[in-house]
């Protein structure tokens, strides 16, 4: 939403026009040279959503989805510019020698700069999420960095970790042969999982435009005896696999978390994890179009400007 109206191009130098607001005496003489391109923005959204973590192989334990960062700027003065960077998601775990059962690997980062810095610190950052675990009969599977971690299945599956705001923990697995464990979402952990009943994802958070990112990934499941692999969370989260099945992946620009892999018995058929889904960046405003960057849309009186691939936002 824009104050005022008036046309032209802000040189004067002030300390004000980080922030937009301007002195009486600079917007007097901004005014009578026809210097002032159009007033600042009373309020522009943001949501950064990391990338979701990859599953884990074999019976494997879901990926966590990606950290879930929103607020609001206030008084943005035109001309500034947002580099914008969007993580790729976890891999998954993939399909390795017999007998390894490897986690994923964590979703990376998403973030926004500012320039003129108008951020404390300069960036926003949305965290990757965590890895799946995979099958393991020897101990707690490797957690990914920064998110929640389902727990892989098979003696001790691990808990999973949480790490910043708008992340979860992963559920466990705690001995059970047969089932694996859920990633945690941005609103809700990770399911646990039994001999039987594998764990679901936990769901994701919602955002001004009504939509859910970043859920957590389901766990696999053996086939037989490892019962139906579970669902991703609510916001891109990836289901399970079930016996031959590899793992599904998170949405793509969701943050979702990837499925763990399923197992079969006979023949041996050992499911990769799936992949997490990618982040996203996305801007709103209230009124018609005026800054630039990603693609446009409108809804509701407001301007979005959705960030799928890396860029830059202008005001």
């Amino acid at each position: 939403m824009f104050n005022g109206g008036f046309k032209g191009k802000p040189n004067v130098t002030s300390s004000s026009f980080i922030s937009g607001k301007y002195t009486k005496k600079e917007h007097h003489l901004l005014k009578n040279n026809n210097e002032w391109i159009r007033a600042f923005y009373s309020s522009i959204d943001y949501l950064v959503i990391g990338a979701g973590g990859g599953g884990g192989e074999t019976i494997g334990g879901g990926g966590g989805g990606g950290q879930f960062s929103n607020s609001s700027f206030s008084s943005v003065s035109p001309g500034i510019s947002f580099t914008v960077i969007i993580g790729a998601g976890g891999a998954s775990s993939g399909s390795v020698a017999p007998g390894a059962y490897p986690g994923g690997f964590s979703g990376n980062s998403s973030s926004i700069i500012a320039s003129p810095t108008i951020i404390a610190n300069g960036t926003i950052t949305a965290n990757g999420g965590g890895a799946g675990g995979g099958y393991n009969l020897g101990g707690t599977s490797p957690a990914g960095t920064g998110g929640g971690h389902g727990g892989g299945q098979g003696g001790g599956g691990g808990a999973g970790i949480a790490a910043g705001t708008g992340q979860n923990a992963g559920g466990t697995s705690g001995s059970n042969t047969n089932s694996g464990a859920g990633g945690g979402g941005a609103g809700q952990v990770g399911f646990n999982s039994t001999s039987g009943v594998c764990g679901a994802g936990g769901n994701g958070s919602s955002w001004l435009d009504s939509t859910y990112y970043s859920g957590g990934g389901g766990g696999g499941a053996r086939s037989p005896g490892g019962g139906t692999a579970a669902a991703g969370g609510l916001g891109g989260g990836g289901a399970g696999g079930t016996g031959v099945q590899n793992g599904f992946n998170g949405t793509v620009n969701s943050g979702g978390g990837g499925g763990g892999g399923g197992y079969r018995n006979s023949p041996v058929v050992e499911g990769a994890g799936g992949t997490g889904g990618s982040g996203v960046v996305i801007f709103r405003y209230l009124g018609s179009q005026t800054a630039s960057g990603g693609t446009v849309t409108s809804s509701g009186g407001y301007t979005y400007h959705t960030f799928a691939n890396s860029g830059t936002f202008i005001t």
